[in-house]
């Protein structure tokens, strides 16, 4: 994410560089002003040369402001036109004063006003303190008249007015810049924690179940010291298989991590389907669950991530009987639909405490909600007045999850 910027603003100015750029600019302006009101210009009277000379400094200082007050040197500027001494002053001013000022308005009305006031001071000016303006100053050509104003007025304005918006231009893409970076961080951190969220539950599932699974073999090797050779190392041999399955699965979503930087298309560890809920639900009747699967109405082809979702239903809701319930009665139902597919895991109340604790985490329920949430299904699971247990879920068989068939889920958008 973007770090935010120190501020270096010295009182009006946007950093320091600024501050000595506007000084350079008083002091440059006030020499030329000095130039032309010493070199330049004749006057009518020694005095009158003394009092332009004493008036500059004031004159050019409120430059010092054109940036936080525009409109102050361009009262400065149309004061030195009113003494007739120089007009140079007023580019500077008006230029400001489009560059940094406000009110668009005030801009157009300070410009006509300044324009006729340059005209009209080369024909009429009661306190000229000038001798000699231009060589020719009681009969000033029509030809000055229109490039004298359009050149001190009209040249700083456009000039100014294209800078000012040009740096708009520019600070409004800086801020759409930023503001997409925001959103690609922000979007990134929820792919993260999405992502997180279903490696979670992947590691949940696939491993909790067959760890469970073997935990309970080994229980009933410990309860069961008289068993037969034959029944002991029946049992030894399904806590191995339910070992290696689980170290298989975990290798499997470990291989995921590693392929999380590669494309959709790389192909990720393979996912389980609803061909291989009969052999789920045999390895919990070969640890001793009586268990059996149901299957209604015309099987439908259901899309990768649904089968995915229906498999580790089913799977976290055998190792919870496993846990909870111990060895009762347990269904497993598949009902096809025309528009839906029902999975429903329902086991009847546990007859006394389970031989066998398993640990769990008390995450189970929260995953299969989640799992059922991407697929836009209907989740439901609880205890019965009776003391059964039910885990039931009606997902679309047609919807348009955010889920795609590689396998990779993303939260609904």
């Amino acid at each position: 994410m973007s770090r935010a910027r120190p501020s270096r603003r010295v009182l009006w100015w946007p950093r320091r560089r600024s501050v000595v750029f506007d000084v350079l600019v008083v002091l440059g302006v006030t020499a030329l002003v000095l130039w032309v009101a010493t070199d330049v210009i004749e006057y009518r009277s020694p005095e009158l040369r003394a009092f332009a000379l004493s008036t500059v400094p004031v004159a050019t200082l409120p430059l010092i402001v054109r940036r936080r007050w525009p409109i102050v040197p361009v009262v400065a500027a149309v004061g030195v036109i009113l003494i007739g001494y120089d007009i140079f002053l007023i580019t500077v001013a008006l230029y400001s004063l489009a560059r940094y000022g406000k009110s668009e308005r005030r801009l157009i009305a300070v410009s006509v006003l300044v324009a006729a006031l340059i005209v009209v001071s080369d024909y009429y000016n009661p306190i000229d303190i000038t001798q000699v303006y231009d060589g020719d100053e009681d009969s000033p050509a029509v030809p000055w008249v229109i490039v004298v104003p359009f050149s001190l007025v009209a040249v700083p304005v456009l000039l100014g007015v294209y800078l000012k918006a040009r740096n708009r231009l520019l600070e409004e893409l800086q801020e759409r810049a930023d503001r997409l970076e925001r959103e690609q961080h922000l979007l990134a951190a929820q792919a993260l924690a999405e992502e997180r969220s279903r490696i979670a539950r992947e590691m949940h599932d696939v491993v909790a179940h067959q760890v469970g699974l073997a935990v309970i073999y080994s229980g009933a090797l410990e309860v069961s010291t008289d068993t037969e050779p034959a029944e002991t190392a029946r049992l030894a041999r399904q806590v191995g298989d339910a070992n290696r399955q689980a170290l298989r699965e975990l290798r499997e979503v470990i291989g995921v991590l590693r392929l999380a930087g590669g494309t959709p298309e790389d192909p990720l560890a393979p996912q389980p389907t609803l061909g291989e809920l009969p052999e789920l639900v045999s390895e919990s009747l070969a640890a001793g669950l009586p268990v059996r699967l149901r299957v209604e109405g015309p099987e439908v082809r259901l899309p990768g991530n649904v089968q995915r979702t229906i498999y580790r239903i089913v799977q976290e809701s055998l190792s919870n009987v496993h846990k909870h319930a111990g060895m009762v009665e347990t269904e497993v139902l598949l009902r096809y639909e025309a528009e839906f597919v029902t999975v429903r895991v329902h086991n009847a109340p546990p007859a006394r405490p389970v031989d066998v604790e398993v640990p769990s985490g008390g995450h189970g329920l929260i995953g299969m909600r989640e799992r059922i949430s991407l697929v836009q299904g209907v989740f439901e699971a609880g205890r019965r007045p009776d003391g059964s247990f039910h885990v039931h879920a009606r997902i679309p068989v047609t919807s348009t999850t955010a889920t795609d068939e590689a396998g990779t889920e993303r939260a609904p958008g």
